[in-house]
């Protein structure tokens, strides 16, 4: 009986060692499987930190290229737009330089057509221009076209500046009317080389005989009168302003051979300084009216 008790004692005994050794292995496994697991979840996150680390790198970079790309496109876009700001400035500065050349252009113009209407307005009164010639040199100084107009008359407008030019109307076509005609008719007839009392005498009284004559045309090599050529000097004088010049030379051949001349000579004289200064006014006006046309 005590041994089948021990028996069935030591029976129980095992059985419940072996239930605690199965117990103990179950922990165990459970235990690794739990390191395991623990083991895992750590590797994960290692490789999630690693990953988070390196995705964060990579939005730095996308970051800092796209930063890089948004500058220098702002960049280009600002000097875009100042290179149209540029363009913008150099064409307004280039208005602006054309409208001030305009502007000195059209100042120099007016200066010029003063000058000229001022220099034209004292020679028209038969009066002395000895300071508009001088005005006229000093803005010529700046248009080439006029300063060789007063280059190639300089001579003769500094030796006309300074005396009374004649007027057509009051003192020319005066003088041959009421001077030149009448002394020229006394003295006519002497010879250029002189004469005697009797001489003088004849010529006074042909004089006062009055002969209406014409002549031939003035520019007939045939000899004419004195009559005729009075007679050709005053149509002249009368049709034609720009012939002054003709009517002097006229009388000038037809009194060349006698006393006359000397009485023609003064008139004559002064009409061909008037035929000269005409010619270089109407140069001068031309020229005045080709820079108000282009102002």
């Amino acid at each position: 009986m005590d041994s089948a008790e021990a028996a069935s004692s030591s029976q129980k005994q095992g059985q419940v060692e072996n239930t605690d050794a199965a117990k103990l292995d179950r922990a165990l496994d459970q235990l690794a499987h739990e390191q395991a697991n623990v083991q895992a979840l750590e590797t994960k996150c290692r490789e999630m930190e690693k990953e988070h680390a390196e995705n964060l790198e990579k939005s730095k970079r996308e970051y800092a290229l796209k930063a890089e790309e948004t500058v220098l496109a702002e960049r280009a876009k600002r000097v875009k737009q100042l290179d149209e700001e540029r363009i913008k400035f150099g064409a307004l500065k280039t208005i602006l330089s054309d409208r001030r050349k305009a502007l000195e252009d059209a100042r120099a113009a007016h200066e010029i057509i003063a000058s000229i209407s001022k220099l034209s307005e004292k020679i028209e009164k038969g009066e002395s221009f000895a300071r508009e010639m001088r005005l006229l040199k000093k803005v010529a100084e700046n248009d080439d076209v006029l300063r060789a107009l007063l280059s190639g008359t300089e001579n003769t407008l500094e030796r006309l500046a300074s005396k009374d030019v004649p007027t057509l109307e009051q003192q020319l076509r005066d003088t041959l009317e009421k001077q030149v005609k009448r002394d020229a008719r006394r003295v006519y007839l002497i010879p250029k080389e002189g004469g005697g009392m009797l001489a003088y005498a004849v010529s006074s009284l042909a004089s006062l005989i009055k002969v209406e004559e014409t002549g031939g045309m003035e520019n007939s090599t045939s000899p004419i009168s004195l009559e005729a050529a009075i007679a050709q000097a005053e149509t002249l004088l009368r049709d034609d302003a720009d012939s002054v010049g003709d009517a002097a030379r006229i009388l000038l051949k037809a009194s060349e051979h006698s006393k006359a001349k000397d009485v023609v000579q003064s008139w004559a004289t002064s009409a061909m300084e008037r035929e000269e200064i005409d010619f270089i006014l109407r140069s001068l006006v031309a020229h005045a009216n080709a820079k108000s046309s282009g102002v």
